[in-house]
């Protein structure tokens, strides 16, 4: 196969997020706080989405493709950024990660945060004690609402609030 993630998937996400801005009117939704949220392999698109973007294309024929492909927020859960090398560029918007310290995966995530401070992106990052990977796909059971991980939506909204994405414009 030719497909690759930095290239179809990636298209995709830029896609869905200029069909967003396109639709914003109608679907009430402010194009000033449009969001990329991914999980595993979908932190990976996020991640990508929120260092490679465009202001649109003025000139195309494709009314969405006239869009700018810039997500205003960034949220990466146990993000699949393993092997990053891509520099984070200094316009990537503020981003959220959440990881599990016993994810293989969240070493990776770590220096994927360090990079963003690095660059001096607004980011928060938590790493809970356990979980695994795919925290996200336990469910709501009894259980999992016990465990500190399950506390990760509130954590999200308070650092939304916090940045004034959630107030009313």
């Amino acid at each position: 196969s030719t497909y690759k993630v930095e290239r179809e998937s990636l298209a995709d996400t830029q896609r869905a997020i200029r069909l967003v801005r396109s639709r914003a009117k109608e679907w009430g939704i402010d194009t000033a706080r449009v969001c990329v949220m991914g999980f595993s392999a979908g932190g990976q698109l996020a991640a990508l989405a929120e260092n490679r973007f465009d202001s649109g294309k003025p000139d195309s024929a494709d009314p969405v493709e006239r869009m700018s492909s810039k997500p205003d927020l960034a949220v990466l859960g146990y993000p699949g950024v393993q092997g990053w090398k891509d520099p984070v560029v200094k316009e990537a918007p503020p981003t959220f990660l959440f990881v599990n310290n016993d994810d293989s995966l969240s070493t990776a995530a770590t220096e994927y945060y360090l990079a963003l401070k690095k660059a001096g992106v607004t980011a928060e990052f938590h790493v809970f004690r356990r979980g695994g990977h795919g925290v996200g796909m336990t469910g709501r059971t009894a259980e999992f609402s016990a465990m500190p991980e399950s506390m990760w939506p509130s954590l999200l909204e308070a650092w939304m609030k916090d940045l004034g994405f959630l107030r009313k414009r």
